[in-house]
C-alpha cells in the first residue's frame, strides 16, 4: 500500500469517526430538545395547577366570607381560609358564651312560653361548662 493510500485511510477512517461523534452529538441534542419541552410542559401545568389551586383558594375563601357576613360575624383581617375559621370559631365561642350567660341570667326571652327553671339550671350548667372549656384553651 502507498504512503498515500494509507493517508487516505486514515483520512476515511477520521471522517467515519468525526460523522459517528457528530451523530452521537445530534441523538443527545435531540434528547436534550425533548427534555427541555418535557420541563416546560411540565412548568406549565405545575403554573396552570398553581393558578387553579388559587382559584379554588379564592372562591372558597369569598364562600366564607359571604357565609359569615349573612349570620353577622366578622371577618375581621382574615386574609386565608384558616384566618377566616380561627375568626369564626372564636366569634363564635363568645356568642355561645354571652348566651348562656343572659340564660343564667334569665334575661334570655323565649317567645314560646319563657324560660323554666331547668332551661336555667341547665344553661347556668352550660355556661360553667363552657368557661371551663375556654379557659382552658387560653391557658
Amino acid at each position: 500500500m502507498t504512503h498515500h493510500a494509507i493517508k487516505d485511510r486514515e483520512v476515511e477512517a477520521l471522517r467515519a469517526e468525526k460523522r459517528r461523534w457528530m451523530n452521537r452529538a445530534d441523538e443527545r441534542a435531540k434528547e436534550v430538545a425533548s427534555l427541555k419541552i418535557d420541563i416546560e410542559r411540565h412548568v406549565a401545568i405545575t403554573t396552570a395547577q398553581q393558578q387553579e389551586i388559587e382559584r379554588l383558594q379564592a372562591n372558597g375563601r369569598e364562600a366564607i366570607v359571604m357565609w359569615m357576613d349573612a349570620r353577622g360575624y366578622a371577618t375581621g383581617h382574615g386574609d386565608t381560609i384558616e384566618d377566616l375559621l380561627v375568626e369564626l370559631e372564636g366569634q363564635a365561642k363568645e356568642r355561645l358564651r354571652a348566651a348562656l350567660t343572659e340564660i343564667a341570667k334569665g334575661r334570655w326571652v323565649d317567645t314560646g312560653g319563657g324560660i323554666t327553671t331547668e332551661t336555667r339550671e341547665a344553661g347556668i350548667a352550660r355556661l360553667a361548662l363552657a368557661n371551663e372549656q375556654l379557659a382552658g384553651e387560653t391557658k
